[in-house]
């Protein structure tokens, strides 16, 4: 969660809770089943978000989100997975959101609507060379939060709140030996801030595995 430190008069520098001042733990619930064409699973999960300074910033709001995957068998060995998450105020369950904010003036917990989606595909053609085809979405939504962000102007710059988060994955992994992995992949990542601003990225990595059994 991120904390509004400041005023109109002094500026307003929005920084990261130092801690969880939760009392209550979060709660998933989760259903998983297996079929002869792949598996399918059902979630749902809500947790408690609070503040307490001390220092008169007080207040308590809950988040809560559902999601759902499946993975589909297709030929062979492959497969496609496909997933789906959305939620309010669950930013610790979704790379690159912040999840809510605390807004002084009103004493009030603004929470972060957003969804994120993941696609991805294995080809495997042997049994020592696979082949990975990933993609990711993060996406929020207008709300009361994004408005406060934009008023104590957090929707730009490095650190900005993101509207929108892509990334593409490229890979295989060759198997020479029964312990040992090798591997290369492509990345392509995209961001685009609230205000507008944009940017992506290309990167390789590459990768050496060995398994001690």
């Amino acid at each position: 969660m991120l904390f509004q430190d400041g005023n109109a008069t002094d500026g307003f520098f929005p920084n990261a809770m130092p801690s969880s001042l939760s009392r209550m733990p979060d709660l998933v619930l989760r259903w998983d089943r297996g079929f002869q064409w792949g598996s399918m699973s059902v979630r749902g999960v809500t947790q408690e978000l609070r503040v307490d300074n001390g220092a008169g910033a007080k207040a308590q709001a809950r988040g809560w989100g559902a999601g759902s995957s499946a993975l589909l068998k297709t030929f062979n060995n492959d497969y496609l997975v496909l997933a789906v998450t959305y939620g309010d105020g669950i930013g610790r369950y979704l790379n690159y959101i912040e999840g809510a904010v605390y807004d002084t003036a009103n004493q009030d917990i603004l929470m972060e609507r957003a969804v994120a989606v993941i696609a991805g595909y294995q080809y495997k053609p042997s049994d020592v060379l696979r082949f990975n085809f990933v993609y990711g979405m993060t996406r929020n939504f207008d709300n009361r939060y994004t408005d406060f962000i934009r008023t104590i102007g957090f929707d730009s710059g490095r650190f900005g709140i993101n509207r929108q988060v892509q990334q593409a994955h490229v890979g295989f992994i060759y198997n020479p030996f029964k312990s040992v992995d090798v591997g290369v992949e492509a990345i392509w990542a995209f961001r685009k801030t609230l205000a507008g601003e944009a940017g992506d990225d290309f990167r390789t990595n590459l990768s050496f595995k060995y398994y001690i059994n």
